[in-house]
């Protein structure tokens, strides 16, 4: 018959010095596991940040000459955008004076 520990008992080591310890996960006390779990979720997470939006450092200036080659293309579409709309104006204005109703069919 095994004796039942008492409060006056000593209590068994909270963590065992060997490294089995923390590969068994139903020794593992809740703060451990807690820590773990913590720690695993945060490491996928930022696996899958950088996997979906890599991150990487540009030269000093770069980033301004991207910009302004960016910005430099939309002006570039404004302008193409303004002509179409011009000529469409004109089509528009012509079929209105031979007698039409305007629209564009």
């Amino acid at each position: 018959m095994q004796a039942r520990p008492t409060l006056l008992s000593p209590l068994p080591p909270s963590a065992p010095s060997n490294a089995q310890h923390f590969s068994d996960p139903t020794s593992l006390t809740f703060s451990e596991r807690s820590d773990a779990l913590i720690s695993s979720a945060w490491e996928r997470t930022k696996r899958a940040v950088k996997g979906v939006m890599p991150l990487k450092r540009i030269e000093e200036g770069v980033f301004e000459e991207r910009l302004e080659g960016a910005l430099g293309a939309k002006r570039e579409e404004l302008i193409e955008t303004r002509e179409e709309r011009r000529r469409l104006e004109e089509i528009l204005e012509g079929r209105k004076g031979e007698g039409g109703d305007g629209s564009l069919r």
